[in-house]
């Protein structure tokens, strides 16, 4: 059955989503996507003055330019491979939400209802900041909401030629990974320890240790002092059980 994407907003950059899209729409069973802006935030929009609604006219403009074989005011070499943004823009059915960070927890799972609950709705974090990332990942896993994903590139962008590195131009597992944050082995064997020993602490310390491996994946990890992406992960591991504690509260 068709799903939803949610594209989460912090990035400016339009390629961004547009590659999220184009994978989407090329190796997902999608028919819909949805940008969400995160207001208030600590890690917001760089220019708080652009609505959601603003990033969804530039996404389909983009594709709009790509569908005619065009990149800003650059044309492109025509390749067969372009016909993907065509299919894509003939049917696009893109549409804007926000949602207030201080209220995180309740609207979105209200917007993940919405949108047909956990089984029709991907969550999509490529163009999300890491500290708002990590917020959406563990909300998700909370839910039980497995699909969340980040389109992850493997090579350099080279800014004099953006166009190289957009969808039609790369190689799923060279050029980039679509990443899915609950499938690490981390997150699974946690996973597999909760079924054995149930209870807020057990979700709680999987949800700990699953941030920790995401966190290593989204920050990397120093060769000259690995410990500080560590302890990067763990000072959020008090907001974990936080919001473990009012998930399990009774509604």
């Amino acid at each position: 059955m068709p799903k939803t994407l949610l594209l989460f907003l912090t990035s400016p950059t339009v390629d961004t989503y547009v590659n999220a899209i184009a994978h989407a729409y090329d190796k997902l069973e999608v028919d819909r996507y949805i940008v969400v802006r995160v207001k208030n935030s600590p890690a917001t929009l760089r220019d708080e003055r652009e609505k959601p609604q603003e990033i969804r006219d530039r996404i389909l403009t983009q594709i709009g330019l790509l569908a005619k074989g065009k990149y800003a005011d650059r044309q492109l070499p025509s390749a067969p491979e372009l016909s993907i943004y065509q299919r894509m823009y003939d049917g696009l059915k893109l549409g804007d939400e926000e949602i207030d960070y201080t209220n995180l927890r309740i609207e979105l799972v209200g917007l993940i209802k919405k949108y047909g609950g956990t089984n029709q709705c991907i969550v999509d974090l490529t163009g999300a900041s890491k500290s708002l990332a990590v917020d959406i990942v563990v909300m998700c896993l909370a839910i039980k909401l497995n699909m969340v994903f980040m389109f992850d590139l493997n090579v350099k962008i080279d800014r004099n030629r953006p166009e190289d590195f957009l969808y039609h131009r790369l190689r799923q597992n060279f050029d980039y990974d679509y990443y899915q944050f609950t499938r690490s082995p981390v997150v699974l064997s946690g996973q597999t320890t909760y079924l054995r020993k149930r209870g807020v602490f057990a979700v709680s310390l999987m949800l700990g240790v699953a941030v920790i491996a995401i966190a290593a994946v989204m920050f990397g990890v120093s060769d000259s002092n690995p410990i500080f992406a560590v302890i990067g992960a763990l000072s959020g591991f008090q907001t974990i059980i936080a919001v473990i504690t009012q998930f399990a509260q009774p509604k």
